[in-house]
């Protein structure tokens, strides 16, 4: 810089100053396409600043506070609390997955409510800006009818402490998140998944969500302590003060509406559950009425075997509804033993105007029975059928 410096108002504060100043250079991302090229040119400058400069300069992300602010700090393992439905409770550890998923690596109960506690932490994505003094959070738990293999209910989830403050490192304090749901249900698409697996998961997400009034976004001290400086600007030429930026301090608030809603992208908790037996039971009872119905159908179409015997013939029939069987005499049939409807008795029918016991037919259920079959014609001496049921 080569000219005057003014004081506040039109007074000069030097006639003529060569110098460094206080620079800021804005630069902004319309098309989310393009954040790469965004990243490449923006750290390109930093550098030359840098290189240009004796200060030195800063490359400042301060992209929409409310997009993405804040995610939950990555761990490799942490301790999580399962409680039972008869308030035991053991520790497990929380695995830190693939796509920054918390996994239960043990299998819960079936048909116990579900009940989670584990710690977490949350680290700034905008490495210069922290959140003092601190601001309500609030934690979501939404479900759907159906997560993974189990229908969940919505249930109650708090954080504790509900408010959130990031300090110039950009990392918050350990919070206590809890979970409480109803015991799951199994719906009908994971019936035959339960057949085969031992247990099925539970997904659920945890959205935290923290309303930051303007005036709590800070840029860090140490970028404040190298960079900033107040109204010395209007009363010092020095080049110690006038590299400075005046007011930096109040850049990101200035850049914001009075509250800034940040979300956090949504933490994806897996809980394994194990399958209940009852699919196991129904299967089991379907296959045992379809086996008490088919041995139940073959007998009755089989139906009994009765053993047939006059003079020096013997036959045995087994009588299907509907079925007949002739009682021959000389080759002539002199009678027929007929199927008497699906229960397991026979009638004995006289063929021609022959009688069975002066009968023109009779019935038998079981046991045995001698019966004495007489043509219509005399010709023949009376038949001696004796019937027995086997």
């Amino acid at each position: 810089f080569d000219g005057k410096l003014y004081a506040k108002g039109a007074n000069v504060l030097s006639p003529r100053y060569v110098g460094d100043r206080g620079l800021v250079v804005y630069a902004l991302l319309r098309n989310p396409a393009a954040e790469a090229s965004f990243e490449r040119i923006t750290a390109t400058l930093a550098a030359r600043f840098r290189r240009r400069f004796k200060g030195g300069g800063e490359r400042l992300l301060t992209k929409p506070l409310g997009d993405g602010t804040i995610h939950f700090a990555p761990f490799p393992s942490q301790p999580m609390t399962l409680r039972s439905a008869d308030g035991t409770q053991r520790t497990t550890n929380v695995v830190a997955g693939p796509n920054r998923r918390l996994v239960v690596p043990r299998a819960l109960p079936w048909g116990e409510p579900i009940r989670l506690s584990f710690p977490i932490r949350f680290e700034s994505q905008l490495p210069h800006v922290s959140i003092t003094p601190a601001a309500p959070l609030r934690v979501e738990l939404p479900v759907g009818a159906v997560s993974h293999n189990f229908t969940v209910s919505p249930g109650v989830v708090k954080v504790t402490p509900d408010r959130l403050k990031l300090d110039a490192s950009g990392t918050s304090e350990t919070f206590l998140v809890e979970i409480a749901l109803a015991p799951p249900a199994l719906p009908g698409k994971s019936f035959w998944s339960a057949l085969w697996d031992s247990a099925g998961l539970i997904g659920l997400k945890a959205s935290f969500t923290a309303r930051v009034p303007r005036g709590n976004f800070q840029l860090t001290p140490e970028l404040l302590n190298r960079y900033a400086v107040g109204d010395e600007i209007f009363t010092n030429p020095s080049p110690s003060v006038q590299r400075r930026v005046h007011r930096l301090g109040g850049l990101v608030q200035r850049m914001s509406g009075d509250t800034v809603t940040i979300t956090t992208a949504s933490v994806p908790i897996v809980v394994p559950v194990e399958y209940p037996l009852w699919p196991w039971l129904v299967v089991l009872g379907v296959l045992a009425l379809l086996a008490a119905a088919g041995f139940f159908f073959y007998k009755l179409h089989r139906g009994p075997s009765y053993r047939i015997s006059h003079g020096s013939s013997i036959r045995t029939f087994q009588f299907a509804p509907g079925r007949r069987q002739p009682i021959p005499w000389s080759g002539v049939p002199m009678a027929e033993a007929v199927r008497d409807g699906w229960g397991d008795g026979i009638r004995l029918v006289g063929l021609d105007g022959a009688t069975l016991d002066g009968a023109p037919d009779l019935r038998m259920s079981g046991g045995q029975r001698t019966v004495r079959l007489d043509s219509r014609d005399r010709l023949t001496d009376p038949l001696i059928v004796t019937i027995h049921r086997q």
